[in-house]
């Protein structure tokens, strides 16, 4: 308790909240190993790290759409847009935040915001040269799972996902037919065409795999790019059915921030709507 004390007297917030929560949380030891489907114990680590591999192969690479957008569609002209300068690359570069798990290469935010202009202009050089040539480095479309248990048993590969039904060339097409400039759509294919995985086991990684549909999660894209595929689903699709509400006109969706409820008059109205999205 004293040491809590002294961290709140002395505004160390983040530390303070990190001892409250090692107090209230009760030991929980991490599991050295999983049950197979027979319901066998597995704890041979080469065999626990194929286990997470094909789980999450599984459960991130989604079937392709069994229906397609209308080829008439038609997106903006090519059009000239202008690339970033090194002002707008710094002020994202400074606007990072302290304290986050590095990536695959081990580089914290840290080090990109306070080692200096020269880093910075050497990373804004970089930026543009992926602009102009429309390529990417190969190891940024590589990353690491690191599984978190939450709930359920900690014998069973158990997670949920995110971003991770969108169809990659569906979601293309969908920014041409918001008008957005081709120049920014080629540039996001660019960043989430390919993804390459590993799974972080205790100490070790598991072999790469492809993963070929979704967004990666922790991305600043995702989230912007999967609300542009939500709302093409409900403006073009869910909002041309039959059915909904009245609530000062027709509706058939509503959603606030992660949740979305259906509305319909009857129960086929609300399960055509959730078959369409």
């Amino acid at each position: 308790m004293k040491n809590m004390e002294n961290l709140i007297s002395t505004n160390q917030a983040r530390k303070f909240y990190q001892e409250i929560r090692s107090v209230k949380k009760a030991y929980q030891p991490i599991a050295q190993f999983l049950e197979d489907e027979d319901g066998n114990l597995v704890t041979n680590i080469r065999e626990l790290n194929v286990m997470w591999s094909q789980y999450f192969q599984n459960l991130l690479n989604c079937p392709p759409p069994t229906e397609d957008l209308d080829d008439n569609l038609q997106g903006p002209a090519e059009e000239e847009v202008e690339p970033l300068n090194f002002k707008e690359i710094k002020n994202a570069i400074m606007r990072l935040k302290n304290n986050k798990a590095s990536g695959i290469d081990n580089l914290p935010s840290e080090l990109w915001k306070y080692g200096g202009e020269a880093l910075q202009s050497r990373f804004y050089n970089l930026i543009k040269m992926i602009w102009e040539s429309e390529q990417q480095p190969v190891e940024w479309y590589s990353g690491v799972i690191c599984p978190i248990h939450k709930k359920g048993s900690r014998k069973k590969c158990n997670f949920a996902k995110a971003y991770d039904s969108i169809d990659r060339s569906t979601l293309y097409r969908i920014l041409t037919h918001f008008k957005i400039p081709q120049k920014l759509v080629r540039v996001v294919e660019v960043a989430t065409r390919e993804s390459r995985m590993t799974v972080r086991v205790g100490a070790t990684l598991t072999d790469k795999f492809d993963v070929v549909s979704g967004l990666r999660q922790g991305d600043a894209l995702s989230p912007m790019l999967f609300n542009l595929a939500l709302g093409h689903a409900i403006i073009w699709k869910v909002n041309t059915l039959n059915g909904g509400v009245w609530l000062n006109g027709q509706h058939r969706v509503i959603g606030y921030a992660a949740d979305l409820a259906l509305l319909g008059e009857r129960n086929q109205h609300v399960i055509n709507a959730l078959n369409c999205l």
